[in-house]
């Protein structure tokens, strides 16, 4: 599953549900979704928690 595309992985989601394909997705992307949130807070580390 490592090997596989975030769109791949996605399909298998959607396909097969496969809770383990989205939990993967979400493993690669949550810095990235918590960075974002950080600065559309103002830096409020406790607010980007809950959008996290």
């Amino acid at each position: 599953m490592l090997t596989e595309t975030d769109a791949e992985l996605l399909r298998r989601f959607a396909r097969e549900q496969l809770e383990a394909a989205f939990a993967e997705v979400v493993r690669r992307h949550v810095g990235l979704v918590y960075s974002v949130a950080l600065r559309q807070v103002g830096g409020d580390s406790h607010l980007a928690e809950d959008v996290n």
